[in-house]
This record gives structure tokens, sequence and C-alpha cells, in this order.
């Protein structure tokens, strides 16, 4: 095989095209090795060929390998020995719905030369060019000749000039083509892929999947009904299904995701179709989708709380809080051995309503008995000192 690129390549590839594809040099009597066919990609862009053929005469098939052909640039393939014969046959370009797209016809050959095209509808032997422009012719275009008559005539037999044969009208194809998928995502992440299908039958039903990845094709998983099912593995019938409308199109969209364990990097996106009845599929535009590792879910640390180290406030007695108040005076010394004195309740049994109460009341009434105790050594004071001023004063 032999794929030479003439032009400079643009990054799109679409999968069989609807037209810019057209025989362009055949070579059915070689010296030695395969016989060959060219093709030609007219179009601005780089191509794949998926189960198109050669035929010839007798219907016979050769199958046109599924390599990218660049845009504007001749690919030359082996159909193999003894395919197209020496004497004439009839060279046919099939797509993959098995329409003609192409066809030439000879009526014999020659060893060491090819038959190339020169204009739409003029061929000619050549030198052979397998994957490059094609050479001059090595002689005039073949004419048909008309037989000559038994009457001697003094007029030369005119010649007629070759029909030239005329190329069919490709009907539209079928195509998929990707209308809205997200440019980034992330590793088992959820994303849906919108796309359309035109030119079917009406009402055809097709299943529908989506692949690719950095460098396969099995990194992508589809779902339906709940289930992720891979490209590879899983049969047609556990994908969904879509029917385009009486028109032979509609807009549909499917659900898919990056495998957890792929690879990350730019993934090349496709989706296939596969009629409900048929075997034979078709593959959408590419797109590219750039894919990254997938973010862990952090879940935060709970932040405990202080515990304080303070100690606790402690509980004064009822000495001990009279002792608080008295300090506060102006006076010297512990009075009537106030020091020693501690004051414990009797306590009483009261029933569960009174209580809550009793509580709250007692260290009340205790506090005042203790105050009264404690002032009569200072009324007894006071007196005494009024006493002796009273005496004094006499």
């Amino acid at each position: 095989m032999y794929n030479n690129t003439s032009y400079a390549q643009t990054p799109t590839i679409i999968t069989n095209p609807n037209s810019g594809i057209y025989l362009n040099e055949i070579m059915p009597n070689p010296p030695d090795g395969d016989e060959w066919v060219e093709i030609y990609n007219n179009n601005n862009f780089s191509i794949i060929l998926e189960n198109w053929k050669i035929q010839d005469e007798t219907t016979k098939t050769r199958p046109i390998p599924t390599e990218i052909i660049q845009a504007k640039s001749y690919y030359g393939f082996s159909v193999g020995s003894g395919f197209l014969n020496n004497g004439g046959d009839t060279a046919k370009l099939l797509n993959d719905q098995g329409v003609n797209i192409n066809e030439f016809n000879y009526s014999k050959s020659s060893t060491d030369l090819s038959w190339s095209k020169q204009t739409d509808i003029i061929w000619c032997e050549a030198d052979p060019s397998k994957g490059e422009i094609n050479g001059t012719c090595f002689k005039a275009a073949p004419t048909n000749t008309s037989t000559p008559t038994n009457t001697p005539t003094n007029s030369p037999t005119p010649t007629q000039t070759p029909t030239p044969t005329v190329t069919p009208t490709p009907l539209p194809q079928l195509s998929v083509r990707i209308i809205d998928i997200p440019s980034y995502t992330t590793q088992n992440q959820i994303f849906t892929i919108k796309f359309l299908i035109e030119n079917a039958p009406s009402q055809k039903e097709y299943y529908a999947k989506a692949f690719g990845g950095v460098n396969d094709y099995s990194s992508i998983q589809t779902e339906n009904n709940g289930k992720w099912l891979n490209y590879t593995g899983s049969s047609w019938t556990e994908f969904r299904s879509f029917k385009v409308g009486v028109g032979g199109s509609g807009s549909f969209i499917l659900t898919a995701k990056v495998k957890e364990s792929a690879p990350t990097g730019e993934y090349k996106v496709q989706i296939r179709i596969k009629p409900t009845d048929e075997e034979k599929t078709t593959d959408s535009d590419l797109h590219i989708l750039q894919v990254s590792q997938s973010v862990p879910t952090l879940v935060p640390t709970p932040t405990p709380t202080p515990t304080s180290k303070l100690s606790p406030t402690p509980t004064l007695s009822s000495t001990e809080k009279l002792k608080e108040k008295l300090s506060d005076k102006d006076y010297d010394g512990d009075v009537l051995g106030i020091t020693d004195i501690t004051m414990t309740p009797t306590p009483t049994k009261t029933n569960s309503k009174e209580k809550s109460g009793n509580q709250n009341i007692f260290p009340a009434i205790f506090m005042l008995i203790g105050g009264g105790l404690l002032l009569i050594p200072v009324i007894i004071t006071k007196i005494n000192e009024w006493k002796n001023n009273k005496q004094t004063n006499t």
C-alpha cells in the first residue's frame, strides 16, 4: 500500500464522505507483484473509508483498506493477482451502501503501463505513478475505429470519438454527526452527547453507542437503563435504540462517561450507529474531549472542642460566707469564735412538691439567725462605750 500526501493536512477526519472520492489509476497487468488500484481524495479534509470496495465486471469485489487518506492526496492499494482481466474489464468504486460512485472500463492492457485518468472523461495508458500525480499519456487516448467496408473508397473511414462514461450522481448517504459535546470532563464523570442522524430511510431504527480514547476506542462507556456498557464486549441489543422521523432524520442524546481507570489526556470521541435489522455500521465525525483525573471528595475533619483547664469555682459553706461578709467590716479578730462555728441544718422530711421550695428558704433563715448572733457582741460593745462616755462626762 502507498499513501502519499501532496498537500497540507487538516485535523478533521470524516468517515465515508458523501463526495470528493473517485478512481484515478488502475494497474491490471503489472510485470510482477499484485495488481493495484488508486483513488484520489479531492476533499479539503482527511477521510476514512469503511466498508468501501472495488468491484470488477463479474461482480467480484476487493475491500478498500480502512486507513486515513489525507486531504488532496492519492491512495494506492493492492487488489491481489488475477482480479482485473488483462484483456479488458470494468473497475467500479462502491461505497459502504453498495452504491456505484465511479467506474472505468478498459478494453485491453499493456505490461508496465497503467490506465491513468487525465480529465473527467479521458483515460489513457501511461507510466505507473502509484501514490503520485499521474504521468502523461504513453499513447493517444483510445478511440473506437469503424470497420472498413469491402468497397474501395478514396475517402478515409472517419473515426468516432468514444462516448464518455457518465458517472452516476450518488444518492445522499446515511450520515451521523455530533452536534453537541463538552470539551472537558474528568474520569467517571457523566456527560451527554447530542447527535444527528440524516439521510436515513423513513422511520428507520438504529442502535447507538459512543466510543473513543487517547490511543484506543474502549475508554468510554455508554449508559442504557442504568447500566454502563463497554464499546467492546457488549451486544448491540443492549444499547439504546433511536428511530428517525418520516423524513429520515432526527436528533438524539446519548449518556456516556470515561472509565474511572482509563488514562487522561486528549480523547478522540465518535458515535457509531447500526440498524436494528442490519449489520453495517456508520460512524460520526470525530470530536476532541479533554479528560483529566477525577478530584476526590474531601471530607472535612471535625475540630475538637477545647476543654477548659480552669478549676471549678469552689462552693462556700455557710460559715465561709459569713466570714466573707465580715471581712468587709472594720473589726479585728474573730468574734465569738466564729471560726469554730459550723451551722448544719437538721434535715426534715418533706414531700416532693415542698422539697424544692424548702431547699431555697433554709439557707436564708440560717444566715439571718447567724447574722443576729454576730451583732450581739457589737451591740454590747457599743452600750459599754456609751456608758463609759457618760460617766466620763459626769
